[in-house]
């Protein structure tokens, strides 16, 4: 029988300009007993403390961090904060084998409400705003800290293709959410399903190349992703994911740090995968408005709205598809 996952949020997903927007999800709450190495103790509950009292670092999978309170008093507790980062820190090291970047600073400021935007410039600085008053439910619903960490992972390319980057992170934050445990791959599959239209050309003549409208760099951009992730799966029945593509490209030395053409990172893709599903499908949407069909892959993967909530078929064609982009 399809399972029916009554729908997790009411509201309209997440409007990805890394403003606030309101959780409806209960996540666990951030933890600091998490365990991260041999000793079963999460590296932010030791970190090393500066005079001032602002600033603290730890390392995560290589990579170490500074994460800078504001001035301003925060209802927040250091710890709270540094569980919050090292957390996301975690999940994406998890996903690619280790931290992206061998340092990292993270500058919090305190305006807003809740977690309310994030920066990364150049992949050694991230910003983060964080409300004065924002609670720990506050960041246990975040996707900030992880989508400004999964722009660590990928090189900055030429400005036409900043949907490919904005794109990626996009696709790929809840994907490592769910991973860690800390998203529903209900959720994950929810929210895609209402956002990825919003990435759609609509009226407009152009391609995701030329096309720098809000919608199309972050939902049409992290659609690219999605179908990307799907054909390299069908095209090598399994053998290779898109996971492996964006690990090969950190590997190469590609990560926040360093500026790749888009030929490059289109040939890694044909390398790692043995099929050119990067470069075809930058060919199909990049230059021409195409109407993504996200409604047959749906039916496909097993996924249907219904007026109780998500219904996920595992008796659909690509239900295993599904399952494993989650795992």
């Amino acid at each position: 029988m399809p399972e029916v996952v009554e729908n997790p949020r009411a509201v309209d997903y997440r409007r990805r300009t890394l403003s606030p927007m309101p959780m409806l999800l209960t996540l666990f709450l951030l933890a600091t007993t998490v365990a991260l190495d041999a000793a079963d103790v999460a590296p932010w509950t030791t970190a090393v403390v500066d005079k001032s009292g602002r600033e603290a670092t730890f390392t995560v999978a290589g990579g170490t961090i500074t994460v800078v309170l504001p001035e301003a008093r925060l209802a927040l507790t250091q710890a709270d904060v540094l569980a919050w980062v090292g957390q996301a820190a975690s999940g994406v090291a998890t996903y690619f084998g280790h931290f992206p970047v061998a340092r990292l600073r993270v500058e919090i400021s305190a305006r807003g409400t809740g977690v309310n935007s994030g920066v990364m410039f150049g992949g050694r600085l991230i910003r983060i705003a964080l409300g004065q008053h924002a609670t720990t439910a506050d960041l246990a619903s975040d996707w900030v800290m992880t989508h400004e960490m999964v722009h660590l992972a990928f090189p900055d390319l030429d400005e036409r293709y900043l949907w490919m980057e904005e794109g990626l992170a996009t696709y790929l934050e809840p994907i490592i959410r769910v991973r860690a445990g800390t998203l529903s791959a209900s959720t994950m599959w929810h929210e895609l399903m209402v956002g990825l239209p919003k990435g759609q050309p609509g009226r407009s003549p152009e391609g995701l190349d030329d096309d720098h409208s809000w919608g199309r760099t972050y939902w049409g951009g992290a659609g690219y992703w999605l179908l990307a992730d799907l054909r390299i799966r069908e095209q090598t029945a399994g053998r290779q994911t898109l996971d492996d593509v964006l690990r090969a490209v950190l590997a190469a030395g590609g990560d926040g740090t360093s500026t790749w053409p888009l030929a490059k990172v289109l040939a890694m893709g044909r390398t790692v995968t043995g099929v050119d599903v990067l470069a075809d499908l930058h060919r199909e949407l990049g230059s021409a408005p195409v109407n993504v069909d996200y409604d047959a892959w749906w039916i496909r993967l097993g996924l249907r709205q219904e007026a109780g909530g998500l219904v996920l078929d595992d008796a659909a064609p690509l239900a295993a598809m599904r399952r494993a982009i989650a795992q």
